[in-house]
């Protein structure tokens, strides 16, 4: 019987009769040593190490539980003779830029360093040991630093030594070590290296040893094989609990919608309120106290009905809203979103608390109340609303859609210059004081530039620097941007998402733009579409970024060689079309459509002459080429074509992005995503002729 099919037991017990007949053999002479040569212990090591992480993977409830897989992972690479200081699990998704690093790493203290776990800024580092564990998030490794093509196994030479790594830089943050402590903590792995990076299904495992041995290689590699199966079982039961979870609380949902719309009177918000505190529990959500807050800011009271975790019965408590917007921040900010500040400071009757806090600031700021109403007509608090890099991105947005730069560089000189005219007392800048700003400090980009915002994975905080918006997130199945594949309704994809779509380039064609950013997050059908509607023909030129940088639909294209490759199925008029840029697609998409009886004849798969991988595409130029190339043999292939054409995509968003905008003179085409590793094909937007 093969190792692989023994069951754990079993090998546990053949491991420890190996052992035994090694300590009877101890001690013996020369050739009984020989003998015990012969006793093949490792290969049941191995397959144990393989067993027990695949155990931990199954039994992971979110993928921050990896933690506890690096820890049984490393502990099983020094059992097995692999001499490393820390390991490292990469959880990739295609669809996004960025990956998540799960690693092992020598304690600081190791180092000299005085540090625990409870220091500022290292929130969720677990010690294992000699040994910490964090996560962090990096922008998902490529070239040199990733994998190689086809997935096979990589190793690279790393010296470290005064300049630090990039990863290093984001691990010693996760670790809230300060740039003085990183360079002493990194001396625990100075010198030369060989950092491997080891495939699987969902990303790699990285390791480093002084010398580099291939056996270690394979070793990692069966390895990842048991993190993968153990993984895709931990998707499984995820998506279940998932669905059971949401099924719940749509439950929830309806029992809290069904008790308010039978409210005859106020005070039945007395047993909505009961309601949501029972429904709170029922979904295992800790809180102090369940309350509805009721604002009359007309009559400067707030209504808080509430019911307290401890009690069993509700209860009103009528106070002064002005006072309670002192003791309750929530409420202070509840009340700023949506313009709701000026609101209630235009309603309040000049002897209120209100009305004196509106006099007082009038005089403070020496102008008239009715100005100060004007002023608060264009403001808004934005509590927790992302991080400082975010905001910057979006300010890049508005000042292209005006014609400035948007780089990094660009909104820094910009925001240099706002707070120097503040500093000296200057209070109106009108268009042609702007422009003249642009014209000194050189920040005119010659061009506008709108932004198309698609939010389908994740809403953005400030949709409204954009151009244009869809928002389509709750319209989506599961519970965050990976998960995110299916929509709850179907026909959406049709019904809704296209009409919206082409409503927001409508928009932009109508404020006279042509060049356009597209941002979001999206998957490669919407990707595709997008660009359909923004096509080359249509007189729009695009950009957005990618891993790689920032692609243009202007930018220089570098010629590339295409592969193809075809496959006759005989089963109809309709023709497949893989795209396998990134990973190989033929062998699922056979799959699928032999599974759903897709009338299909024939199926055309393109990938890049040096074959499918993560870094197939060097740069943004040769992608913008291979854009081209993919597009102009599609047309070629399919306009004889009397059936509908079914387009299956493994690519980089950017390169699905060009495709569509260099889209034309194709028949009427079915696009698919990729629904998970396992789970087949979603069919999402039919493009007409």
């Amino acid at each position: 019987m093969s190792d692989q099919k023994k069951t754990k037991a079993q090998l546990i017990e053949e491991l420890e009769a190996s052992r035994g007949e090694v300590t009877d053999l101890r001690g013996e002479n020369t050739d009984l040593r020989e003998k015990v040569a012969g006793v093949d212990v490792s290969a049941v090591e191995r397959q144990l190490a393989v067993e027990r992480v695949r155990t931990e993977a199954m039994n992971m409830r979110s993928t921050e539980d990896l933690r506890r897989v690096v820890a049984v992972l490393f502990q099983g690479m020094l059992d097995l003779g692999i001499e490393t200081p820390g390991a490292s699990i990469f959880l990739v998704d295609e669809a996004s830029p960025e990956c998540r690093s799960f690693s092992l790493r020598p304690h600081p203290r190791l180092a000299g360093l005085d540090w625990s776990p409870d220091r500022p800024g290292s929130e969720g580092v677990a010690v294992a040991g000699d040994n910490i564990i964090f996560a962090v998030t990096l922008p998902t490794p490529t070239g040199a630093l990733g994998l190689g093509e086809d997935g096979e196994t990589r190793t690279r030479k790393e010296e470290i030594g005064e300049d630090i790594p990039d990863y290093f830089l984001a691990g010693g943050r996760a670790l809230g070590l300060s740039e003085e402590e990183l360079p002493v903590y990194l001396k625990l792995v100075h010198g030369h290296w060989f950092v491997t990076n080891v495939p699987f299904r969902y990303g790699m495992i990285g390791y480093r040893e002084r010398e580099h041995h291939t056996e270690h290689d394979q070793i990692i590699a069966d390895i990842a094989r048991g993190l993968e199966l153990g993984f895709l079982r931990f998707l499984d039961f995820q998506k279940v609990e998932s669905q059971n979870r949401e099924l719940t609380i749509q439950n929830a949902l309806e029992r809290l919608r069904a008790r308010a719309l039978g409210m005859q009177k106020s005070e039945d918000l007395l047993g909505v309120v009961s309601l949501l505190s029972e429904e709170y529990r029922g979904l295992g959500i800790d809180v102090f106290a369940s309350t509805i807050l009721v604002p009359h800011e007309e009559e400067d009271l707030v209504e808080n009905y509430g019911r307290p975790s401890d009690r069993a019965d509700a209860h009103v408590i009528r106070t002064v809203l002005s006072e309670t917007l002192n003791d309750v921040p929530s409420l202070k900010e509840w009340l700023a979103l949506g313009g709701k500040v000026r609101a209630r400071f235009a309603k309040a009757l000049a002897g209120s608390a209100s009305g004196k806090v509106r006099a007082e600031w009038a005089e403070h700021l020496e102008i008239a109340e009715e100005d100060l109403l004007e002023m608060l007509e264009h403001f808004e608090i934005r509590p927790c609303n992302d991080s400082l890099d975010r905001l910057h991105e979006q300010c890049t947005w508005l000042m292209q859609a005006v014609g400035f730069r948007g780089d990094r560089e660009a909104v820094d000189i910009g925001v240099a210059q706002i707070r120097r005219l503040i500093g000296t007392g200057v209070r109106v800048l009108d268009a042609d004081s702007m422009l003249e700003i642009g014209q000194t400090k050189g920040l005119l980009a010659g061009k506008k530039q709108a932004t198309l915002l698609v939010q389908s994975l994740e809403p953005d905080p400030w949709p409204e620097a954009a151009t244009a918006a869809v928002d389509w997130v709750d319209l989506f199945e599961g519970e965050d941007a990976y998960s995110r594949r299916q929509l709850r309704e179907p026909d959406d994809w049709n019904m809704r998402l296209k009409p919206d779509l082409r409503a927001a380039v409508a928009d932009i064609r109508r404020l006279g733009y042509r060049n356009v950013f597209l941002a979001g997050t999206l998957r490669l059908s919407t990707g595709l579409l997008a660009e359909v509607e923004l096509s080359e023909v249509a007189g729009f030129s695009v950009a957005l970024r990618g891993r790689e940088g920032e692609w243009s639909s202007t930018g220089e294209r570098v010629g590339v060689e295409l592969r193809r490759e075809e496959v006759e199925l005989g089963a109809g008029d309709d023709v497949a079309l893989c795209l396998s840029v990134s990973a190989e697609t033929r062998s699922d998409v056979l799959d699928y459509i032999r599974s759903r009886s897709l009338p299909v004849g024939r199926l055309i798969d393109y990938s890049p002459s040096r074959g499918a991988s993560r870094d197939s595409i060097v740069g943004p130029q040769e992608g913008l080429g291979l854009a081209c190339r993919i597009s102009a043999e599609m047309r070629t292939d399919t306009q004889k074509t009397r059936g509908v054409v079914h387009i299956f995509q493994a690519a980089p968003l950017p390169l699905s992005v060009m495709i569509g905008h260099f889209w034309n003179r194709m028949p009427r085409s079915q696009l698919y995503d990729d629904l998970g590793p396992g789970c087949g094909y979603a069919a999402t937007f039919l493009l007409e002729r």
